[in-house]
């Protein structure tokens, strides 16, 4: 459930991404610190915190925010209002904030024709989505199998972790497997309907430090990952 839609409490910002009682509460600390500071991530608070400030160690300020917050601010110094934390989701539900992945390989293999060696056009691809510093996993990771020819998705990716953090930032990997010989002539990977990259016919591995972030969206396509060969 959402944080209150009207008067909203320090309780009610602690009970969103940290269910149970505390009498240790801080707003400055709940509010700017973030869940790559947290048990999801290094530890080093014993709380999930919203993420205002990022999670420090170089990472911008606003880095690892939690979706739809609002702006990023700087600990202790920027005013912040608990009118920015009503209506928020911190977890995905698997309605609210689900992830997704699909794909489309429209290509075939078809028969070698002697002396040639078989032709092989299914690709396969490795989804990571971190924290800022690529460090603490958001989700599960997970592949995306797209034999030729084939399509498929939207659908959830398998394991899906319920708590993992309704993330403002989708920071990515993938790593791209494909057969030599094939007759591929572009593997383009999308996030949110956004092209991020193009990786031609070869593998590799691709991140989002050369490519750019994406957004994550609080409704039923959270992440949608999706990988269109052609």
């Amino acid at each position: 459930m959402p944080t209150p839609g009207g008067p909203i409490s320090l309780d009610d910002l602690w009970q969103e991404p940290n269910p149970g009682w505390s009498s240790q509460e801080s707003f400055s600390d709940i509010t700017y610190d973030s869940w790559a500071q947290g048990p999801l991530g290094s530890n080093t608070n014993a709380y999930n915190g919203w993420g205002n400030d990022g999670s420090g160690g170089g990472t911008p300020v606003g880095g690892d925010v939690i979706y739809n917050v609002g702006g990023a601010l700087i600990k202790d110094v920027d005013p912040i209002n608990f009118g920015n934390y009503t209506n928020k989701y911190y977890y995905f539900d698997g309605t609210v904030f689900d992830i997704k992945y699909s794909w489309s390989n429209p290509l075939t293999n078809p028969p070698p024709v002697p002396p040639n060696p078989p032709v092989n056009n299914d690709v396969n691809v490795q989804v990571v989505c971190k924290d800022y510093s690529m460090t603490y996993n958001v989700h599960n990771n997970f592949s995306i199998n797209a034999p030729a020819p084939s399509s498929g998705g939207p659908s959830s990716i398998p394991g899906s972790i319920t708590n993992s953090p309704v993330v403002e930032n989708v920071y990515w990997e993938i790593v791209v497997s494909t057969i030599p010989g094939n007759t591929i002539s572009n593997i383009a990977f999308s996030v949110n309907g956004v092209n991020r990259i193009n990786v031609g016919s070869g593998g590799g591995t691709f991140t989002w430090q050369s490519a750019g972030a994406s957004a994550g969206l609080t409704n039923s396509s959270g992440i949608l990952y999706d990988i269109t060969v052609s």
